[in-house]
């Protein structure tokens, strides 16, 4: 939402201010209507703000600019002293959408992760185990390489733990920063997650083959077609990926693994899990530091293809 290109393609589509009000009305009707898993505060919360930064574009003809990091900063430094003087830098380093994703306890927490600056091979996080729905929250903070979202991924469904919605930034000075809204583990072991967090990041667990046997036990559906589709207009520096399917184990690994096998950088990624599909958003670049061109958006598909067929290959 703080991407001017996203806002300004709502506005230039709907053109008229009392057309988007009816638009808007009719999201959150369905959305409801839907249930709980299609609509909670914290989306009621993004549309609205898409909404009234697409009314103020059509009645102004400007784009509203990105929230103020020096104003952010300082609401993050009253509420935890320690950081004075250091958490500007940190948001400036982080994509500007960031700043309107989590509430300002939240980033004063992950401002800490980031300030960590966990070094090869190391991994920094936070497990808030007891939230509203009996959901919990786990923060992964490492290097950025690709392979991390995957990695991180990878362990999640290892033990089982069902992904409800997430996001990850990808940091001006080459950091990662996961956040994930799940159902605790079904067998209560946090200890064990954060173990295996720490060994996959070190090298000492082999994420994939593991996440691979799993899925041969659990009988993993190697038949799904995921809806993969390229919005090159959607953002001005990134290729956005909208990849759709049904929900399936280990399917975010096989995603972000598809990704990586063509070592694009995610710059920022939104999970989410409605009923039993999912909806997973990608902002990625080259290497280079540039857009896909035509030939690489048509490898992405049968790259994400390929890895959640191989999911249910003995």
């Amino acid at each position: 939402l703080e991407d001017g290109a996203v806002i300004e393609s709502v506005a230039k589509n709907v053109a008229d201010p009392r057309v988007l009000r009816l638009l808007l009305i009719l999201a959150m009707a369905d959305a409801r209507a839907t249930g709980p898993e299609a609509w909670n505060p914290w989306k009621e919360a993004l549309v609205v703000e898409l909404y009234r930064k697409a009314v103020v574009a059509l009645e102004t003809g400007e784009i509203p600019s990105r929230t103020d990091v020096v104003a952010t900063a300082r609401e993050l430094e009253t509420y935890e002293p320690t950081l004075a003087g250091r958490s500007e830098a940190v948001l400036n380093s982080l994509p500007p959408s960031y700043l309107s994703s989590a509430s300002i306890p939240d980033m004063v927490d992950e401002v800490r992760l980031l300030l960590q600056r966990p070094g090869p091979g190391r991994v920094t996080f936070r497990i808030d185990r007891g939230t509203e729905n009996d959901q919990a929250v786990v923060t992964v903070c490492a290097m950025d390489r690709p392979g991390t979202l995957a990695r991180t991924a990878g362990v999640l469904a290892l033990h089982r733990i069902s992904v409800m919605r997430a996001q990850a930034y990808s940091t001006a000075d080459g950091y990662a920063l996961e956040r994930f809204i799940v159902l605790p583990p079904p067998s209560g072991s946090w200890e064990r997650v954060m173990g295996d967090l720490e060994a996959a990041y070190s090298g000492a667990l082999a994420v994939e083959a593991r996440v691979a046997r799993k899925a041969n036990d659990y009988g993993a559906d190697g038949s799904i077609r995921p809806d993969v589709r390229m919005l090159q207009d959607a953002s001005q520096d990134a290729t956005v990926i909208e990849v759709r399917a049904p929900d399936a184990f280990g399917l975010l690994f096989a995603i972000a693994a598809g990704l990586s096998d063509l070592e694009l950088d995610i710059q920022v990624a939104k999970i989410d899990t409605l009923g039993d599909r999912v909806v997973d958003v990608f902002y990625v670049r080259t290497p280079w530091g540039s857009k896909l061109d035509d030939a690489q958006a048509r490898e992405v598909e049968r790259s994400i293809s390929h890895r959640i067929a191989r999911l249910a290959q003995p």
